[in-house]
């Protein structure tokens, strides 16, 4: 009996282990599972909590783009694309009846004679004829439309049906462009505000429509150049020849291209981020207006002089010799951006044959306010004496000189542009780089477009005869660019020494 009670304790002993192993493994499993439970429905919350968080964030955001998007339709149907290509031919009409009305109330005497002048001297017509042939290119309506596409002249001399020669004549008139580009600011302006009302305020948006507003305005503006173009014939029994004009539709397109890229940046350009580019752009350009009124004023009150003198004709001869012209009110602002070019160190160049007669010059020459004159004209030009050539010549010198100093006011043109280089300084030094570069270019395309040209390519012969009155454009960028650069490093350095004299006394 001892020995089988002896067996069934240890058999005994271990089903209790068995069966505590097993409570404990089962224990453990639950505990297990519970946990995995647990972390599942904690999991299952947060998911049901972030999901229901976004679709609480998302919603709004939903309704604002469903509500954008059923606002802009399609890109044709968009009431902001519609009203830019009206907004071009607005444009076109309005241009047109400044044209139109400019030649109903005012006359210029200045454009007369510049056609004589051609007319005569270029093209070796009579005074009589030139008078008949003038009459048939004077479409005063055209001439004053074709000045907002920069003044290009282009056409073919024929006698009978054949071609003698082609001719490209470029006589700019800066007050024309500027008027154009006010008006192209107010109408961008306008449409700004429309585009902020539809909610379409992506650049994208609002440079396509700037692009639509310049095709349908340059189409329509192309189509009544063409329309009204001149075309002067004289058939007579001795003579039968006529002056045809062509548009250089390149030129005009890359002009209005130009003019449209400049406005839009002035009315899109984030200004408030551009502070001190800001600053002095608004400074000149308050100077300008200030200088252009004393100008006009001395100029007016000067006693008239007589358009026969033999010399030096600049802009206050010009305005002295046609008192009140419209078109020579309307030259002051090529005068003034041309004055500042010289200011700065640009070189004037009087090129040819033909243009310096227009000037009533003797010849070609070159001319700086730092460097003085080159190509002195030859003595032998003024019908003197051998041995007075010298005193002739500084005669000359002397009184181009005095021309330059009483017509452009050199000095008192480049410290107005100091002070707007001043403008500039800022504590970033990479804004007032950008700004000087940015006038210097600006600089560069004026005296590129402000250069009076006149060439002639014969039909049968190789031979073209090309003549210029104006700036060169790279040689005015770099003058501008190193005067500027100048102008804003001492700048720097006054205003740095100032600050820590301020702080010395400060600690002292």
């Amino acid at each position: 009996m001892e020995t089988e009670s002896a067996v069934t304790e240890p058999v005994e002993t271990e089903s209790v282990e068995s069966e505590s192993a097993e409570t404990e493994s089962v224990e453990t499993v639950t505990a297990d599972t519970a946990s995995v439970e647990t972390e599942s429905v904690e999991k299952a919350s947060a998911d049901a909590k972030s999901a229901e968080t976004e679709s609480v964030e998302i919603k709004p955001m939903e309704k604002a783009s469903a509500v954008t998007e059923s606002d802009r339709f399609s890109l044709w149907w968009n009431p902001a694309h519609w009203a830019s290509m009206a907004a071009g031919i607005i444009l076109a009409a309005l241009l047109s009846g400044f044209a139109l009305l400019s030649v109903l109330l005012t006359s210029s005497a200045i454009k007369e004679d510049l056609f004589y002048f051609v007319l005569v001297n270029v093209f070796g017509f009579s005074i009589e004829n030139a008078v008949l042939l003038e009459n048939g290119l004077q479409n005063g309506f055209w001439h004053v439309l074709n000045q907002f596409s920069g003044g290009f002249y282009q056409g073919s001399y024929y006698e009978g049906d054949r071609a003698v020669f082609s001719f490209g004549f470029h006589f700019p008139v800066l007050a024309a462009l500027l008027f154009e580009c006010l008006w192209i600011i107010l109408l961008l302006a306008l449409l700004n505000r429309f585009y902020d009302h539809r909610k379409l305020q992506s650049f994208w948006h609002k440079m396509l429509s700037v692009l639509l507003m310049y095709t349908v305005f340059s189409v329509s503006y192309l189509i009544v150049l063409a329309a009204a173009k001149p075309a002067a014939r004289l058939d007579t029994d001795f003579t039968d020849t006529g002056i045809v004009l062509h548009i250089p539709y390149g030129k005009v397109l890359v002009t209005l291209f130009v003019v449209f890229v400049l406005s839009a940046c002035v009315v899109f350009a984030p200004w408030r981020k551009l502070v001190p580019l800001r600053r002095m752009l608004t400074a000149l350009g308050a100077l300008y207006i200030f200088i252009a009124a004393v100008f006009g004023t001395t100029w007016s009150l000067s006693p008239h002089t007589d358009s026969g003198q033999s010399h030096l004709l600049t802009f206050k001869e010009l305005w002295q010799q046609y008192p009140g012209d419209p078109l020579g009110i309307a030259l002051l602002g090529n005068m003034l951006v041309q004055s500042q070019m010289y200011a700065l160190g640009g070189t004037w160049n009087v090129e040819g044959e033909l243009l310096p007669q227009m000037m009533k010059a003797p010849g070609s020459f070159r001319i700086n306010w730092f460097a003085g004159m080159r190509g002195v004209p030859d003595p032998g030009m003024y019908e003197v004496n051998i041995a007075e050539s010298e005193e002739t010549q500084q005669t000359w010198k002397s009184e181009l000189a005095r021309s330059m100093r009483e017509t452009w006011y050199p000095l008192a043109m480049l410290l107005i542009f100091l002070y707007g280089v001043s403008r500039l300084v800022s504590s970033s030094w990479l804004q007032g780089a950008m700004g000087v570069l940015i006038v210097s270019l600006l600089f560069a395309v004026a005296a590129e477009f402000l250069t009076v040209r006149l060439q002639i390519l014969p039909d049968q012969s190789d031979l073209v005869i090309e003549e210029r009155i104006g700036f060169d454009a790279i040689q005015t960028g770099l003058a501008t660019l190193l005067t500027a650069l100048a102008g804003y490093i001492l700048v720097m350095l006054v205003s740095r020494l100032m600050t820590e004299r301020v702080k010395g006394g400060a600690n002292g």
